[in-house]
């Protein structure tokens, strides 16, 4: 087994999808299939490294003030923390690219960064205070 398919099964089990087998990988298809999100998922070198050092803690954190980052198990919106002028290129183009797969279903990215043991979720800050995971 590979490690971004373990990444991609952990997600479909914690979210209640269901892991896209694909036979052809030149077709673009959202990773995790899933009633509400579209969603893309990350898994080790390609995570930049402050990712999981900002999600240590545990809470969620918003990133200037447009995208959320969490822990994707667990999270309470009353302790987030927010950090502004961080540089979120990867973390937008991975939101495009979840985007891209199905335009009516909620984006999300999720992300295993090496030697991180759960799975960091982001959705666009407004997303997220619609979401499960801010209750």
């Amino acid at each position: 087994m590979s490690g971004w398919k373990d990444a991609e099964r952990q997600v479909a089990r914690i979210l209640d999808g269901r892991r896209r087998v694909r036979i052809n990988y030149s077709e673009s298809c959202e990773d995790v299939y899933h009633h509400i999100y579209s969603i893309e998922v990350k898994y080790g070198k390609q995570v930049p490294k402050w990712i999981g050092k900002i999600c240590r803690r545990g809470r969620p954190v918003i990133l200037n003030s447009v995208l959320v980052l969490f822990p994707l198990a667990s999270g309470s919106f009353n302790s987030a923390i927010e950090v502004k002028r961080v540089k979120i290129k990867f973390l937008v183009d991975g939101m495009v690219q979840a985007h891209s797969y199905n335009t009516r279903k909620t984006p999300m990215l999720c992300m295993k960064p090496r030697g991180y043991r759960g799975i960091i979720g982001c959705l666009y800050l407004l997303d997220y205070l619609d979401s499960r995971f801010c209750r």
